[in-house]
């Protein structure tokens, strides 16, 4: 699925569920290290939303957000994509992500 209809799918969701709850969703956006992820973990954060980023690199400048609620280090998901993969089931379990 593309992000841009995965986007599509989350708001549509969030509709049916009757908009924002109290606490908004727990949310993880991956590729932390790329400009829009920025702006979208921001743009979240100050929705109400938890916000967790994933990235391979740890200077990656959306994991230093300060509307990161966790950072997650994960493998390559082009050289180690079932690690990459694992690790990312993990993460929504521990986080509960929505």
């Amino acid at each position: 699925m593309t992000g841009s209809c995965r986007r599509h799918e989350l708001a549509f969701m969030w509709r049916e569920a009757g908009g924002y709850t109290a606490r908004g969703m727990r949310i993880l956006v991956t590729s932390a290290r790329l400009p829009h992820a920025l702006g979208l973990i921001r743009s979240l954060g100050e929705a109400g939303h938890e916000v967790y980023a994933s990235d391979t690199f740890h200077s990656s400048p959306g994991l230093h957000s300060s509307h990161v609620r966790g950072r997650i280090l994960t493998a390559s998901p082009k050289f180690a994509t079932r690690t990459f993969v694992g690790q990312v089931a993990d993460a929504v379990k521990a986080y509960g992500i929505d």
